[in-house]
């Protein structure tokens, strides 16, 4: 776990695609030195998805996390 990438969850995608590693399946979301979530592939393409429909005045998700898009354990 220490050597995947990691972001906090109130980074912008951008930060966290600039850090991903090829190979690696995705980024571990880390608050106060916790992991509380983690960015695969299809939550970085939902996350930047939801971007795009926000910045043209679309729909948004209600009670989704808006910012990462990070999925928190259940």
């Amino acid at each position: 776990i220490a050597a995947m990438p990691s972001a906090g969850p109130d980074e912008l995608v951008a930060a966290v695609l600039e850090r991903q590693v090829a190979g690696s399946p995705g980024v571990l979301v880390v608050e106060h030195g916790l992991p509380i979530g983690f960015m695969g592939p299809r939550e970085v393409a939902d996350a930047i998805e939801r971007a795009r429909l926000v910045g043209r005045g679309g729909p948004q998700p209600g009670g989704a996390d808006r910012r990462s898009g990070a999925t928190r354990p259940s």
